[in-house]
């Protein structure tokens, strides 16, 4: 049996779904007689790289190309009918060669190509070498095919295809005409299995229709895939509930279930509901992938509420109603730190054998993050109001000399207001010995805030705040940003177990506080450097 992928692959450009860009300057080049020598086509797998090059080596060997076509970007065809189309088609052309680059990686196989080249063509006006996945060859095949590039002949054509474009080198790269395919929208995916739909008469709903194109991600191969798995069933109407018992998919109920359960902070219900999902039978990298995809359409509501917001078009109107009421429990700040943690969490997913314990992780640790922070604000508020002098109070007189109260000299009431102040029961030295630490563990949360702490350096403990000079303005305004003080202010709890807070200024050349502590206790990189080589500071 004939997979749907294949049976229904596109064998003219008007068939290729969702490229009229590329179909466009494609077909017009061949009509005006202006083909390059080299092709690049970039972009993920199974959205038509492979298949858009066959059908280019067709169209530039067609005895009979088609031009009189009635479509706005494709402007010929080949006529798959002539000898030349038909022999690509029964996969019997010589001239024209398809090589795995992932199964042929080395430079011998490229030299054997080079070797080949010279020789013209057999029954075609082009030999076309399509190269897929080119990114797999080696550096030394790389440059033997560099050497093919700049000088090929005039009857060579290559068309080079990958998903990796950052792994091929420049130099090909400068020396290809570029076409990025790009990943197909949900609707462009539902249409096309709709007409497979209907010439295989299979009765699908609609639904389960763009659940399909949902899973399939941008990529039209899995989603013919995928729909050739269910077709096999064998029943009559396929519902929406059915493919999402076949894919493991959890209903939309459970979801938004625990979706509003992590907007309430509810730690315990969120992490039941989550292995409700596990033991339902339910694919935990799917819902997952739900979650990630909801949260997404939370942070494009936020950016936009508007009822015609393009960005959600896709969405019912119920859908919609139903975002706005999930998107009043979480800030932008909070669901941007929950689709960085859900990344995390399908990174290491696979790292354990307890199939929902990343997904736990990642939201317990927003559960308690977010609870420091709420913890943090109150304590703020308290100290706020705890300094505000009540003014219902009446005042209380006495003509007695000996009980009235003196009043508060400067020196009292500077007393006064440090004790109030929460002392730190840590030194500097402490931090500047774990100083090294910090900045490690800051690092892995945001790499270019850890290089401007590591350019900075403690130099004095005022209460629970502790003051920590930088160099430039721009590195004192970044690290005083509230996200990223919060950063460093976990680094800190986390490796001195203690609350701190963090308060950044601009180093003083005149400030003789940052020089004395300069003298005493070094830059905070060489200290860390004397205290791993056992040196003393005299």
């Amino acid at each position: 049996m004939t997979t749907l992928y294949r049976k229904y692959r596109p064998t003219i450009f008007q068939e290729i779904t969702g490229q009229k860009y590329v179909i466009k300057t494609l077909t017009n080049s061949i009509k005006n007689g202006l083909i390059s020598h080299a092709y690049l086509f970039t972009g993920p797998r199974g959205t038509g790289k492979t298949t858009t090059a066959r059908i280019f080596a067709k169209a530039v060997n067609c005895l009979k190309p088609l031009t009189n076509i009635k479509n706005n970007f494709v402007k010929l065809e080949p006529c798959n009918k002539c000898p030349n189309c038909q022999t690509i088609i029964k996969n019997q052309g010589i001239d024209l060669i398809e090589i795995d680059a992932a199964s042929h990686t080395g430079v011998d196989n490229i030299r054997q190509l080079k070797e080949s080249i010279n020789t013209p063509p057999t029954n075609f006006k082009y030999k076309v070498y399509i190269i897929d996945e080119v990114h797999m060859l080696s550096a030394g095949a790389f440059n033997a095919l560099l050497k093919t590039l700049e000088e090929p002949p005039e009857h060579a054509i290559f068309i080079l295809a990958t998903t990796e474009l950052s792994k091929v080198p420049e130099t090909i790269i400068s020396r290809c005409q570029r076409y990025n395919i790009k990943p197909l929208t949900k609707n462009q995916i539902t249409e096309r299995l709709q007409q497979i739909a209907e010439k295989e008469k299979i009765i699908i709903e609609k639904e389960a229709l763009e659940t399909i194109a949902t899973e399939a991600g941008g990529g039209m191969r899995d989603a013919e895939t995928l729909f050739g798995q269910i077709i096999s069933i064998g029943e009559k109407k396929i519902t929406n509930k059915k493919i999402r018992d076949i894919l493991g998919i959890s209903s939309n109920t459970i979801l938004i279930k625990v979706i509003k359960e992590i907007g309430k902070k509810n730690a315990l219900k969120t992490i039941q509901l989550i292995n409700q999902v596990q033991e339902n039978g339910f694919n935990l990298n799917v819902f997952a992938n739900q979650l990630l995809e909801y949260f997404r359409n939370v942070m494009l509501f936020k950016l936009d509420h508007s009822a015609n917001n393009t960005l959600l078009k896709d969405l019912t109107k119920e859908q919609l109603s139903e975002l706005k009421e999930i998107s009043a429990s979480f800030t932008i700040n909070d669901v941007i730190f929950i689709i960085s943690l859900l990344q995390e969490s399908k990174k290491r997913s696979s790292q354990s054998d307890i199939p929902q314990l990343s997904l736990e992780m990642s939201l317990i640790k927003y559960f308690l993050t977010t609870k420091k922070i709420s913890t943090t604000i109150t304590r703020e508020n308290k100290e706020k109001n705890s300094k505000i002098e009540p003014t219902t109070k009446k005042k209380e007189f006495s003509d007695n000399p000996v009980t009235t109260k003196t009043p508060p000299t400067a020196n009292n009431r500077k007393k006064t207001v440090s004790s109030k102040k929460e002392n730190l029961n840590i030194s500097l030295n402490s931090i500047l010995d774990q100083w090294g630490m910090i900045t490690d563990l800051v690092e892995k949360e945001n790499k270019s805030i850890a290089a401007f702490l590591q350019n900075s350096v403690p130099i004095k403990i005022d209460g629970d705040t502790i003051i920590i000079k930088t160099k430039y303005k721009f590195h004192q305004d970044t690290l005083n940003e509230a996200k990223n003080r919060l950063t460093i202010e976990q680094a800190f709890a986390k490796i001195l177990k203690v609350a701190i807070r963090t308060t950044f200024s601009m180093e003083d050349k005149s400030d003789t506080s940052t020089k004395e502590h300069t003298q005493k206790n070094g830059d905070a990189l060489l200290y860390e450097a004397m205290k791993k080589v056992g040196g003393e500071i005299i």
